[in-house]
């Protein structure tokens, strides 16, 4: 099988793949589809209470759309990326997508918060959509088949996997919490399966926040609450601003933690905030990728590329953040599915192609392979890389793995 990977436009090019421009029986199969192009859409919110997290998406897409052009694109035709930053606005999201499809695009790839908001629409008008399931709960519920994260299947109920519990015990926590936005059924979601985790390795969780509005920066009153139950180990599903003011809220009261484990924040941004380097001193970050410490030929070819292809927007040697990696991997997720919808692709033979797809690495950067074969089911077993910071450097741990837990569904 042809990877949608670093390597897939090499492979093309060296098997002498039509040239961008050259007909070849190529059609405007589809919309956004030409003889000579496909367009993507990209919302994703540039400015707002999310840029912090996402404001550099636009690098990585763009880095990874640049690379496939210089490798022959797909069967020929050359990739063109449309982005709109939604401003972290539900209603902007939708107006904005609305337009990236009158352009038009053939697919989008959905890297945002809000995304939820215009799933609805995408979906009665069959458009193809890859990228990370951290908005809602919709990339596992049915109708929505037109839907892809590139970690895999999605099961909307969000069952909980043993491997955050064992993580925690391993690390001496003895009483835990847990933070969630009020508006995210996602972020609702992980930090209460982490709850269910702990408690089932025995761990006490006398602290569960699901409230906290989002963009959130000021924690004073989360951090003395915390300290009132003495609490050892937290998770946060939050964006990074939310983490350092978290984080600084929790310094500021004298709380010494076991393990802090974040979803978001791994990257160069905090490395290069004193205040929030500082901050985070010995905090876990979880990532879907192997570490790019170990310099592993998927990872350095990834980097390699991030450097040649953006423009200089990424430096060379420096951490990828949770925007450029996931906005590169939710590109390459749609390129995987392009590669193998036809030499003419219709959205039908996108949705396929993807429905039929059992080992998607990304070109090895996935800590494990991902299926979509299996819609509204997470697999029963499952791993987590985690990289914790110390000093101005992150130290990736070992990956520890764990099977689905019994009757652990967080949502209805």
């Amino acid at each position: 099988m042809v990877a949608g990977s670093l390597v897939a436009g090499a492979l093309a090019a060296a098997s002498g793949t039509a040239p961008a421009g050259a007909s070849g029986g190529l059609t405007a199969s589809a919309p956004g589809v030409t003889p000579t192009t496909i367009t993507i859409g990209l919302p994703v919110a540039e400015t707002g209470p999310a840029a912090s997290t996402f404001e550099t998406a636009p690098i990585g897409a763009q880095a990874r759309v640049a690379y496939q052009n210089a490798h022959g694109g797909v069967d020929g035709r050359k990739l063109v990326l449309d982005i709109v930053d939604d401003q972290t606005n539900p209603s902007l999201i939708v107006a904005g997508t609305k337009d990236l499809l009158s352009k038009p695009a053939f697919g989008i790839v959905a890297f945002d918060s809000f995304f939820f908001n215009v799933a609805p629409y995408l979906q009665s008008q069959g458009v193809p959509v890859t990228g990370l399931a951290l908005d809602g709960i919709e990339w596992g519920q049915h109708p929505y088949t037109n839907m892809f994260s590139y970690n895999g299947s999605y099961d909307s109920k969000q069952p909980v996997y043993a491997y955050g519990g064992k993580f925690l015990k391993s690390r001496g926590v003895t009483k835990f919490a847990v933070l969630a936005y009020n508006v995210s059924k996602t972020s609702t979601a992980a930090a209460t399966g982490y709850a269910f985790s702990a408690k089932h390795a025995g761990i006490a969780v006398p602290y569960e926040n699901l409230s906290i509005p989002f963009g959130s920066s000021d924690f004073t009153s989360v951090a003395l609450a915390m300290k009132a139950d003495g609490i050892n180990g937290l998770y946060a599903g939050l964006v990074e601003s939310s983490d350092i003011g978290l984080l600084t809220s929790l310094r500021d009261a004298g709380i010494t933690l076991k393990a802090v484990v974040l979803s978001t924040g791994y990257g160069q941004q905090i490395l290069e905030q004193p205040d929030a380097d500082a901050a985070a001193q010995g905090a876990f970050f979880t990532s879907l990728t192997v570490p790019i410490e170990n310099h592993s030929p998927a990872t350095v070819a990834w980097l390699n590329a991030m450097a040649k292809y953006s423009n200089g927007a990424y430096r060379a040697g420096t951490v990828p953040d949770f925007g450029e990696t996931g906005a590169w991997l939710s590109v390459d997720a749609m390129i995987y599915g392009l590669q193998h919808a036809g030499k003419n692709p219709t959205r039908a033979s996108f949705e396929k192609a993807m429905e039929t797809t059992t080992d998607y690495t990304a070109g090895g950067l996935l800590t494990a392979p991902a299926s979509w074969a299996h819609f509204g089911t997470f697999p029963p077993t499952s791993c987590a890389s985690l990289e914790q910071l110390e000093g101005k450097h992150f130290v990736p741990t070992p990956v520890v793995c764990g099977n689905l837990l019994p009757n652990s569904d967080q949502l209805p």
